[in-house]
């Protein structure tokens, strides 16, 4: 059985981190609501590993939940106009919402609307429904093992990017892992665009803060005129894994002629 974690005693420490307040509030309106069997925090922050820039994985089991439940949860989190929130749809009933622009920590928000609870990394901090969840046999996302975080890496520090694997990820039904190799495409993505529209790259370590990401879009909108724009519009477009990764081709396929062999953009 998964040990539930008493919240309050657990989030004291947030009073002190960037953007805990937007996180003390995402749970604190999940965690009465009826519909949320169990609530839990994964990833660095419930490790005990996490830096100033890591962002906040809250994941939530939600049996028979609609977008709608969670349109109408998000409105009540969205108290800052600068707040938005991306949707991603990993399947019939995993939806990914991501906290976007919000004071400097980002929040990533896991739900899973089908009956059967997930499994749970055991890593996980549950405040919620500890009782009814499983741990998971094994790592959850690509990211979680070896070879998915060196290639996360290669794909942030400018490596070749290989669409190839969301179709062997997708045939395996591991859509959570794709879905976390499209970010570190889009990433990728939005590195080349800046290159394009600005001469020069904005570096690795830029893509993974919050404030730099909006700077970098910000620079890519006003410096890469209408173009630019466009590309940021098709980066950041709900859908499908699937529709994601042929957007970040045919983004791939545009931006790369704009950028010279010195990794300069091009006149």
């Amino acid at each position: 059985m998964i040990e539930t974690v008493e919240w309050e005693r657990w989030a004291s420490r947030l009073a002190i981190a960037r953007g805990g307040g937007l996180v003390r509030r995402a749970v604190e309106v999940l965690l009465p609501d009826a519909k949320v069997a169990a609530l839990w925090v994964s990833g660095s922050r419930a490790a005990g590993t996490a830096d100033e820039h890591s962002d906040v994985d809250i994941r939530i089991h939600a049996p028979g939940g609609t977008e709608e439940d969670f349109a109408r949860w998000l409105e009540t989190l969205q108290r800052e106009p600068r707040v938005r929130w991306r949707l991603s749809k990993l399947g019939p009933a995993v939806w990914n919402y991501e906290c976007l622009f919000a004071g400097d920590v980002p929040v990533d928000l896991l739900v899973f609307a089908a009956n059967e609870a997930p499994g749970v990394s055991v890593d996980s901090v549950v405040f919620k429904g500890g009782a009814a969840l499983k741990p998971a046999a094994g790592p959850l996302l690509v990211k979680e093992t070896v070879v998915g975080e060196r290639e996360a890496r290669a794909l942030l520090d400018g490596a070749e990017i290989d669409l190839q694997k969301f179709e062997k990820l997708f045939a395996r039904g591991e859509r959570l892992g794709a879905w976390f190799l499209l970010e570190a495409v889009r990433f990728s993505v939005l590195r080349l665009a800046y290159v394009a529209v600005r001469g020069k790259d904005c570096g690795p370590k830029a893509v993974q803060t919050l404030a730099s990401l909006k700077a970098i879009r910000q620079r890519i909108a006003d410096e890469g005129g209408g173009q630019g724009r466009e590309w940021l519009r098709r980066m950041e477009a709900e859908g499908t894994p699937e529709e994601g990764a042929a957007r970040m081709e045919d983004l791939l396929r545009e931006i790369r002629p704009r950028i010279g062999k010195d990794g300069g953009a091009r006149a």
